[in-house]
């Protein structure tokens, strides 16, 4: 079954997509430096995390799609997340997205916490059960923050 993402590289780069990368080990290590900067570019912390679930058997599309993600890195060098010394309230914030994977049915879920406007803690990690409904997987995405 092709995912969301596989279908969209196949549109956009033919069949070639779909090949399987002759050497693994480049795109593990590109991924493994991708991880490495979420610390301080959140925002391809969903694309990272997406990659990274092709670490075993990594095709022509993902390659494609990390090569996009260090364009994006490339063209927003300037841009990162700035802490200062503010506000001391710990507030948190936490989102469910009912069966997101496709193959799984599991559901992912998000959470974040700042201390007043600066971010010191986030993640987006499949639920590890399957939940019935929307509000059951907000409830153990809530339950799961309010662990963390």
């Amino acid at each position: 079954m092709n995912t969301p993402m596989e279908m969209n590289f196949r549109n956009l780069c033919g069949e070639v997509a779909g090949t399987d990368l002759t050497n693994p080990s480049e795109y593990r290590q590109l991924i493994g430096a991708l991880t490495f900067l979420v610390n301080t570019r959140p925002n391809i912390c969903f694309v990272v995390n997406t990659l990274s679930q092709y670490l075993i058997k990594p095709s022509h599309a993902q390659w494609i799609a990390a090569k996009h993600v260090l364009r994006y890195l490339h063209g927003t060098i300037n841009l990162g997340l700035r802490y200062i010394v503010a506000d001391v309230r710990l507030h948190g914030y936490s989102d469910a997205y009912w069966a997101r994977s496709f193959a799984e049915r599991k559901s992912t879920y998000e959470c974040f916490f700042s201390s007043g406007p600066t971010m010191i803690s986030w993640m987006s990690k499949k639920q590890k059960s399957i939940a019935i409904s929307m509000v059951e997987a907000k409830y153990i995405a809530t339950s799961t923050a309010s662990c963390d």
